[in-house]
């Protein structure tokens, strides 16, 4: 395997693995502190998300490390797809991609590019419209590896985020015939 996605690849496990670990202790001793308050259980949910999101980052900085520069070796499509036109190979230059991979990893490429996972993936970005959003996204995370080494690939929904999320209201069953719950409004 190529020796520097896959060494930041491993270091960047390792540290999720610690990351796992104290969050795994830390959630213990929280839960034996906490009730089971909706807030305890949503401050948990959060740091996992985090975690889940920097382990998809990792792996999808090594997809992008090893897979970069395929965009360009991809062949035109001369007919209509038929069991035939879909050869990796008369979709694919596979000589020209390895010209541009560090000649100690051939190997690895030449295992990964008869891989069906390859194969699909190939067959995907050539057939597939530029509709398809993942591979656009995917693209996109090539393109601005290229550009910028290091820089994080994947965003944390914050403030910034147009996502819009549902707050239920608290349960009225428990109150009291004639009570109901009250919302102040705060000024910021």
């Amino acid at each position: 395997m190529p020796k520097r996605p896959s060494k930041a690849l491993r270091e960047k496990l390792k540290s999720l693995q610690e990351k796992c670990v104290q969050h795994n202790r830390e959630a213990q001793k929280l839960e034996m502190e906490h009730d089971d308050s909706i807030d305890f259980d949503f401050k948990l949910r959060a740091r996992e998300s985090a975690l889940e999101l920097e382990i998809q980052e990792a792996f999808l900085q090594f997809m992008v490390a090893i897979l970069g520069g395929y965009r360009q070796n991809l062949l035109p499509i001369t007919r209509a797809p038929t069991q035939d036109a879909c050869d990796l190979n008369r979709l694919f230059d596979q000589r020209n991609f390895l010209r541009n991979k560090d000649s100690n990893f051939h190997k690895f490429y030449d295992v990964m590019m008869k891989t069906q996972m390859f194969t699909k993936f190939i067959e995907e970005c050539s057939f597939v419209s530029d509709i398809n959003t993942s591979l656009a996204f995917f693209d996109e995370c090539v393109e601005r590896s290229e550009l910028e080494e290091g820089e994080r690939l994947l965003e944390v929904d914050g403030e910034q985020s147009d996502r819009t999320v549902f707050i239920l209201p608290p349960d009225s069953a428990d109150l009291p015939p004639g009570k109901e719950y009250r919302y102040t409004i705060l000024n910021k």
